[in-house]
Formats: C-alpha cells, sequence, structure tokens
C-alpha cells in the first residue's frame, strides 16, 4: 500500500477515537485506537521505504528469483547468489565512465574477486531492496544517508561478519 492510504487510514482511526474518549465510551478509543496507531507505524514504514526506491528508469534490468540476484545492461549480464553474500555497500561514484555522475548503485560482495554493482534506478531495483531486508541488521538508516549524500562516497551497510566500526 502506499504511504498517504496509511496515513489517511492513521487519521480516520485516530479521529475515531477522539471523538469516541470525548463521547465518554470506555472501550472505543481502544477499539479504534490500536488499529490508528499501527496504521501510524506502517505509513511511517511505507513513507521510508518509498525514500529508498528512485524511479526505475536507469539503465539496467535487475531480476530477484529465489534468493539470485541477475542484472543486465548494456555490456552484458551477472548472476549473484545472495546466499553468498559477504557486505553490501551503497555507491556513489564520481563520475566514472557508462554511469551517471554521482548514480547511486548497490555494491554486493561475494566470494568472488569482483564486486556486482546494482544501479538503484535499474528496473526492478527495488526487488532487490525488498531481498535485502531479510538480512539480519542492515543498516537501512545508512542506506538512508547515502541517498541523502550528495558527493560521492562508500556507505557499508551489512556485512556477514556483523556492523563494521
Amino acid at each position: 500500500m502506499e504511504p498517504a492510504a496509511f496515513g489517511a487510514a492513521a487519521v480516520v482511526l485516530g479521529g475515531a477515537a477522539l471523538a469516541a474518549w470525548r463521547a465518554g465510551s470506555p472501550i472505543m478509543p481502544v477499539v479504534f485506537g490500536l488499529p490508528g496507531l499501527l496504521a501510524a507505524g506502517a505509513a511511517l514504514a511505507a513513507w521510508r521505504r518509498a525514500r529508498r526506491l528512485v524511479a526505475g528508469d536507469g539503465a539496467g534490468l535487475v531480476v530477484v528469483r529465489e534468493r539470485e540476484v541477475a542484472v543486465f545492461g548494456a555490456a552484458g549480464g551477472q548472476v549473484f547468489d545472495l546466499d553468498t553474500l559477504e557486505r553490501v555497500e551503497v555507491m556513489r561514484p564520481a563520475g566514472v565512465a557508462d554511469a551517471l555522475p554521482e548514480a547511486p548503485h548497490w555494491r554486493l560482495h561475494g566470494p568472488g574477486p569482483r564486486p556486482l554493482d546494482v544501479p538503484l534506478a535499474a528496473a526492478g531495483a527495488d526487488a532487490l531492496a525488498d531481498a535485502l531486508t531479510a538480512l539480519p541488521g542492515i543498516d537501512w538508516a545508512g542506506v538512508d544517508a547515502a541517498l541523502a549524500a550528495t558527493g560521492p562516497g562508500c556507505w557499508p551497510v551489512w556485512s556477514r561478519q556483523g556492523p563494521r566500526p
């Protein structure tokens, strides 16, 4: 659901709880208030997730199926097994060839010598973000900070060994 729908539900249920409380009902504020709080929490979570998503009009196509990520672009394709994932970073390159300057992308490190770079604006990249939610202890605040940054950089957001200092 969209964040606006959850927000609207929270406002309606909160208003109903307030009206029931003003009318002197002892139970109805709880009946309306608890779902209203849940809707408000869901609205906040949906809003945060929507902020992480970049319009899917970038270069490439991302397909996530059964714990495998396939990335297809003009230069070819690459498949990555999420079960072998060792480290996840959010990158903002400083204007490299064949990429938009400072276009953010996921960088997935595995046992091989080359990491997999997945543009956040690629079609289907939102499915990768959904798959990464299963990682224990992923730093979504770090992802948000990387997306809010204006310059180049590398933000580690998850590691199999645990968080980095």
